[in-house]
Parts: C-alpha cells; structure tokens; sequence
C-alpha cells in the first residue's frame, strides 16, 4: 500500500532516503544555556536508529529578550552553542538521517515567567485567551530586529551541520500572529493588506537564502484553518481560503517545503486532538 514509503526523496537538494519525518515536539530537556543535553543527544539518536529519514528539532530559540518557550529550550541565539548543536547533528547523521532545526519565536504564547516579568510581545497587542500574560505590541524597528534573528539562527544552524531549517509559523506563534487578520491589526509595512502581513515571513526567508544560499532547505509550518470561530470570534481570521493563499505566497517566497497544521493555542483542541475526533477530520 505504501510503496514510496521506504523511497528516497528530496527537499531541496537535501536528499532523505525515506518518506518518515520526525516531527517537532517539546522534550524541555535541554541545558538552561540552549545546548543540547546528552539525554537530547540519545532521544534524537534513537530515532534516527529507528529508521527515520528527517528529524526536526523542538522548537529553537532565536531571541533571548522575549522569545523564550520555555526553560529548557534548545537556542541559537549566540555563535557559542554552534558547536554543542554541531555534537548533536553528527551524532543524527552517524545514525543515519538527517535533521533540521525548527527556528521559533512563541509571540504572546508563553509566560512573563520566561520573559524576565516583562509583557509578552506580539504582532499587536492581543493576549492569548489560554496563556493569559499582558502583551504589547512589537515596535516596527523590532520586527525588523527579529527578522535578524530569525536569519541569524538559520547562519548558525548552517554552521552546526543542520541539513535546513523550518520556520514556526503555525499554531498562533509570532510568524503566524503576523499572518492572521485577527493577531495583526496593525498599520505598519507589517500590518493591514494580506502583502503586508506576509511581509515579516518573507523578509526571513529572503535573508536565510542569502546567507545561507540559495540550496539551503528553508521549511516553514503554518496554520492553514484556525477555526477561531469555535471560541466565540466573529471577525476575520486565518480560514482555509486563506491558508492556502498563505502557502502559495510562502512558495514564491522561495521555501522549499510546507508543513501543514491547523489551530492556535485558544483552538488547541485542533492541534492536538483528543481521540473521540474521527481520523482524518481534517
């Protein structure tokens, strides 16, 4: 039934011997200073044993100010972990795949807890109705800041041996809060027509491939549907339509792969659903 399963194939010209990737998922087990544990090491290694063609990382941090998921994060945020992370990407390709780390900034979607006290950031000022955390909105010559980080990290990525990176842009993170109508009201170069609100994602992009070059793999994941309406939203968001209008743009942006998801954190019964939803609803 899946004959192509076990086949090669490419993303880029990085060529995966096989269909089965690892997606992202929290482990909190790295080192406070961003580097991978030895525990980290193992988990990724025994996956790729296990006979996974691509595994991506946990989330990775890109900015130390405000852009904490959590304590244990994996960081790219200072040329000193290069090497640690570069441990950890020969250990993956000794076992036998190749790996990408998944650049990340949580916009209002973490805690003041990791932000120093200080109010989480976002695209604007909305506050995530689950995180609950004040939030101010990010002053335009930020944003242009961040999308230096983002292209900062993915130089370092390169550095460390990872094979490509992937951009979170789903899930009500901070590229995804600049996507959506209903996290962006703004009336910069950032905000407004659907142009603008894809700006930020683009100019990352754009920077990665030129430091990075052109054949270096740039993913990106994006919430396609984030069925705000099931809370209670009547006014625009982020629907299918859009979703892939989303994904259209991002391709011309040069990406050379999209990871599909759905939901935000106030909809995160769409992201991780419980078993009662019937397979494939989506």
């Amino acid at each position: 039934m899946y004959e192509k399963l076990f086949s090669p194939a490419k993303i880029g010209k990085v060529e995966i011997k096989n269909r089965l990737v690892m997606s992202p998922m929290g482990t909190n087990i790295a080192n406070l200073d961003g580097t991978p544990t030895q525990d980290m090491i193992d988990f990724y290694v025994a996956r790729a044993k296990g006979g996974v063609g691509l595994i991506y990382t946990e989330v990775v941090r890109v900015n130390e100010v405000h852009g904490a998921a959590m304590l244990r994060q994996l960081s790219l945020t200072s040329d000193r972990n290069i090497a640690k992370m570069g441990d950890m990407v020969c250990a993956v390709h000794q076992a036998g795949a190749k790996m990408f780390a998944q650049l990340h900034h949580p916009g209002n979607e973490t805690y003041c807890v990791l932000t120093g006290g200080k109010p989480v950031v976002g695209a604007s000022d909305r506050v995530c109705k689950i995180s609950q955390q004040p939030a101010r909105a990010l002053e335009t010559e930020e944003v242009k800041g961040l999308v230096q980080d983002f292209i900062h990290a993915a130089v370092r990525a390169k550095k460390a041996g990872f094979d490509g990176v992937e951009l979170h842009a789903a899930h009500g993170y901070l590229i995804g809060q600049f996507f959506s109508p209903y996290t962006n009201t703004r009336t910069d170069e950032y905000g407004g027509s659907f142009e603008n609100r894809c700006r930020f994602a683009t100019e990352i992009i754009s920077g990665i491939r030129k430091e990075c070059g052109e054949d270096y793999p740039v993913t990106i994941r994006i919430t396609a549907e984030e069925f705000l309406d099931k809370t209670g939203v009547t006014g625009d968001y982020i629907h299918a339509k859009d979703g892939v209008m989303i994904a259209m743009a991002m391709e011309k942006a040069g990406v050379s792969g999209i990871n599909v998801s759905v939901g935000v954190y106030d909809t995160g019964v769409t992201v991780i659903e419980p078993v009662t939803y019937p397979l494939g609803w989506r």
